[in-house]
C-alpha cells in the first residue's frame, strides 16, 4: 500500500458539506495507507485574532463571548456532520474550552497580545478541527488516532513564525506515527503548530498547514504529498483575479517555490524544500472535484512549450524614493535606508539606484514612517507611493520580450519600474496599485491566451 500525507485546508471545510466531501475523498483513498494534516475551519483563525485583540484592547468580555461563538459554529457544525444525535465526548471539548477562556481573560489582565501569546491562541483552531474530524470520521467507521503536533514538529522561538528543528521534528514524526501506520490506523493532526524545545506553543506562519504536510511526507518517505485546495491547482494567475486562468498540469520544484516566493499564495513557501530535498512529488489537488489530479510538482516534469508560466501579484508595495544629501556617498544611504527597513520589519523587495537617487520597495499596507537623523543627514525623502508589484514568470524572459505587444504604452504609463531576475526566469513590474485589478487580467490573457509561445 502506498502512504499518502493529505493536508486539507480550511477554506474547503466551512460546513457540512465540506466535510463529507472530506469523508468521501478518504474512502476513496482507502487502499492506501494515509495521514491527515488539518488546517483550522474556515475563518476560525481569524476569529481567534479578533478575540486576542479585543481582549489586549481591554474589553474582554467581548472576546470571551467571540471565543462562545467559535465553539457554538464547531458544535453545530458537528450536530450537522451527522456523527452521531449526542453530545460529542465533552472532556476534550471542555478542556480546551477553558485553557482558550483562561489565556483570553490573561491577555485582557495583561493588555497585551504577544506574538507568544497569538501563537498559543491562534493553534487552537487546528485543534478543534481534529477534535471534531476525529469524531466525524470514527462515527464512519474510519480507525483514526488524533494527535498534538506539538509533540511532533519541535521549532525555534520565533513566534508566528517559527521554524522546524532537526532532527527534533523528524524523530518525532517517525516516534509517533510510524507505530500508528503500522497498526493500519490513521493519523490525524494538526498543521500549522509546533512547539519549541522549551515546551511553548508556536505556529509555522502563513499557510503554515501545507509545510506541516511537507514535514511529515518527508519524515516518513511517502510515496505523495497530497494539498487539497479550494482551486483546481496551480493557476497561471489568481483566478479570483483572471477568470481565464489556467491549471498548470505540473510543474519542479524550484518553478514552483519561485512562484510562492513571488506572491502566488497556493503553497507556503517553506513547503516545496522537504519534499526537494526527498524527491516527494506534491501534488496540489481540487477539493470539489476530487477526480481531477490538479497539479503534480516534481523534479523531473515535461518541458513546456509556453515561453511564460504564471503571473503573480504582491498587492501591498510602498515605493520610497531617496535623495542623496550633495556630497554624500550613496552607498552610506543604501546602508542606512536598508538598516532602518529592517528594524522597522518591513519586508525589502526591491532596490534601484538612478544618479543621486534611491527607489525602495518595500511591503507594507500603508506609506510607514520614516524619521531617522542618520538618513537624513545622508539624504532626504523625495516621495512615497503605493504600489503593487506584478511578477511574469517563463523562460528566459527579456524585458524587451514583453514590451510592444503585451505590455502597450497604455499599460507602461501606470509602470514605476521594471526589475529583471537574476536567472532571467522573471520579471517584476512595480505599477501603482489602484491600477492592479485592470492590469492584471489584461497581462495575462496577452500571455496565456493571445500569445506566449517560445520562440
Amino acid at each position: 500500500m502506498s502512504l499518502l500525507v493529505m493536508k486539507f485546508g480550511g477554506s474547503c471545510l466551512r460546513e457540512a458539506g465540506s466535510i463529507q466531501q472530506l469523508c468521501r475523498i478518504i474512502e476513496c483513498h482507502k487502499k492506501n495507507r494515509l495521514v491527515l494534516v488539518i488546517s483550522a475551519l474556515g475563518k476560525t483563525t481569524r476569529s481567534l485574532l479578533d478575540a486576542g485583540e479585543t481582549a489586549a484592547a481591554g474589553d474582554s468580555a467581548r472576546a470571551l463571548k467571540k471565543i462562545d461563538e467559535i465553539f457554538s459554529a464547531h458544535l453545530k457544525l458537528w450536530r450537522e456532520s451527522g456523527a452521531d444525535e449526542e453530545v460529542p465526548s465533552s472532556d476534550p471539548w471542555d478542556t480546551y474550552r477553558r485553557e482558550m477562556e483562561r489565556l483570553v481573560s490573561g491577555i485582557g489582565d495583561l493588555g497585551e497580545f504577544s506574538p507568544r501569546s497569538r501563537d498559543h491562541l491562534l493553534g487552537y483552531g487546528e485543534r478543534l478541527a481534529t477534535l471534531l474530524l476525529n469524531d466525524v470520521l470514527r462515527h464512519r467507521g474510519c480507525l483514526t488516532r488524533l494527535f498534538d503536533s506539538g509533540e511532533m514538529i519541535i521549532t525555534d522561538e520565533n513566534f508566528t513564525s517559527a521554524s522546524p528543528l532537526q532532527p527534533h521534528t523528524r524523530d518525532g514524526i517517525r516516534r509517533h506515527l510510524e507505530p500508528v501506520l503500522k497498526l493500519n490506523e490513521m493519523p490525524l493532526l494538526q498543521g500549522f503548530i509546533g512547539s519549541s524545545l522549551n515546551g511553548h506553543p508556536t505556529t509555522l506562519g502563513f499557510e503554515g498547514s501545507d509545510f506541516t504536510a511537507a514535514l511529515v511526507g518527508a519524515a516518513l518517505e511517502a510515496e505523495e504529498i497530497q494539498i487539497w485546495k479550494d482551486v483546481p491547482g496551480v493557476m497561471t494567475a489568481d483566478p479570483g483575479l483572471c477568470p481565464r486562468a489556467r491549471r498548470i498540469d505540473e510543474l519542479s520544484y524550484q518553478d514552483a517555490a519561485l512562484l510562492s516566493g513571488l506572491g502566488a499564495q497556493v503553497l507556503h513557501p517553506a513547503t516545496l524544500e522537504p519534499a526537494r530535498q526527498t524527491g516527494i512529488p506534491v501534488r496540489v489537488r481540487p477539493f470539489h472535484d476530487p477526480d481531477e489530479q490538479g497539479t503534480r510538482i516534481h523534479a523531473d516534469p515535461a518541458p513546456r512549450p509556453e515561453r511564460f508560466l504564471s503571473i503573480t501579484f504582491r498587492p501591498a508595495i510602498v515605493g520610497l524614493r531617496f535623495e542623496l544629501a550633495p556630497g554624500k556617498d550613496r552607498e552610506q544611504l543604501l546602508r542606512e535606508v536598508m538598516r532602518i527597513c529592517r528594524e522597522a520589519a518591513l519586508p525589502l523587495r526591491a532596490l534601484a539606484l538612478e544618479g543621486s537617487q534611491l527607489l525602495t520597495a518595500v511591503e507594507s499596507v500603508s506609506v510607514p514612517r520614516l524619521h531617522d537623523d542618520e538618513v537624513m543627514s545622508v539624504g532626504r525623502l523625495l516621495e512615497a507611493e503605493e504600489m503593487s508589484f506584478i511578477s511574469i514568470l517563463g523562460t528566459d524572459i527579456e524585458p524587451g520580450s514583453i514590451f510592444g505587444e503585451i505590455l502597450t504604452p497604455d499599460l507602461l504609463a501606470h509602470c514605476i519600474l521594471c526589475q529583471q531576475g537574476a536567472s532571467r526566469n522573471f520579471i517584476t513590474l512595480g505599477i501603482r496599485r489602484d491600477q492592479l485589478k485592470r492590469m492584471l487580467p489584461v497581462l495575462h490573457d496577452r500571455l496565456f491566451v493571445t500569445g506566449g509561445k517560445k520562440k
